[in-house]
């Protein structure tokens, strides 16, 4: 809370953000996902067992041309092509696997409701954001003056304006 003269304001930060730099959800990022299915009566040591296998295989198997080694290793179906993908439209779980990744590497494995998902990162997008120089700066505030001069010129003459209508 912040005391005015009027009273309290309660102000609230939503984010924070270096200028010049890029948002880190704007990276795009393609996609292989090999989904490693867990029956129903697996006990927590056989999910642990498969974890393990899974990060053992992940590790030998990178690259997004090994994903279908990757998912036969594991006895997984074939890796299907998510496609390229934005990091903001990636679930939170997906999103923390992939967000240190580079191109060729493979997730941890994530537990999800019907198993377990490794994602293969076959490329990856980053958006570069560069600054634009004085010059581009200066021209842009010269622009908008004489835009605005030109706004005020014609409203100047359609003020003065003298309309005659002859019958």
């Amino acid at each position: 809370p912040v005391r005015t003269l009027s009273g309290f304001r309660i102000i609230t930060l939503t984010g924070k953000r270096k200028a010049g730099t890029a948002d880190p959800k704007d990276i795009r990022v393609t996609l292989r996902q090999v989904l490693v299915p867990i029956e129903e009566g697996d006990g927590t040591d056989d999910i642990s067992t498969l974890i393990d296998r899974a990060k053992s295989a992940g590790a030998t198997h990178t690259g997004c041309a090994n994903a279908p080694k990757l998912a036969q290793s594991l006895g997984a179906a074939a890796p299907p092509d998510l496609g390229t993908l934005a990091m903001a439209v990636l679930s939170s779980k997906i999103r923390n696997a992939v967000t240190g990744l580079g191109a060729g590497s493979t997730s941890e494995p994530v537990r999800v409701p019907n198993g377990l998902v490794m994602l293969v990162v076959c490329d990856r997008q980053v958006v570069t954001v560069s600054l634009p120089n004085d010059r581009t700066v200066m021209g842009q505030l010269r622009n908008r003056r004489l835009d605005l001069m030109a706004r005020r010129y014609l409203r100047d003459l359609r003020r003065a304006a003298v309309i005659d209508v002859r019958v």
